[in-house]
């Protein structure tokens, strides 16, 4: 049996590099959303890593980077705290993370519990499943 005829087949044999299908996307972005209303917003790399907006958790409140340790307990990335219009593209350990900050992290997809997620949702990224994580839970 042959696969599908879909747009995006017939525009990729015709030599298109890039086909940009916005409502799979929103659909992707959507679904994400609903299961993480916690999120601001989420960007999918590529089938492996992923870049999230969310505001920082009530337990991460007036606690410093070194003290939340993140990386090591969650397998997260910090890039970047924004508070109102500013924005720390570079924080360091004594770094304190208030109420209302929100925070910019960078992980891998598959991680387990990484900023209270859990593996609950899946999407198609590049027609391979792959997880999106996402519950929230108490640390």
């Amino acid at each position: 049996m042959s696969p599908p005829i879909t747009i995006v087949s017939v525009l990729k044999k015709i030599g298109a590099d890039l086909v940009i299908e916005p409502e799979e996307e929103m659909a992707q972005k959507m679904a994400v959303r609903l299961v993480t209303p916690h999120l601001n917003d989420i960007m999918v790399l590529d089938s492996y890593f992923t870049i999230a907006e969310a505001e920082v958790p009530q337990k991460w409140e007036d606690r410093t980077l070194i003290d939340i340790d993140m990386r090591r307990k969650f397998g997260v990335t910090l890039l970047v705290i924004k508070n109102g219009g500013k924005v720390n593209a570079s924080p360091t350990g004594d770094t304190l993370l208030r109420k209302g900050d929100t925070i910019v992290i960078g992980a891998p997809i598959f991680f387990s519990t990484s900023l209270c997620f859990r593996p609950v949702a899946f999407a198609t990224i590049n027609d391979a499943p792959c997880s999106l994580q996402i519950k929230v839970v108490s640390m």
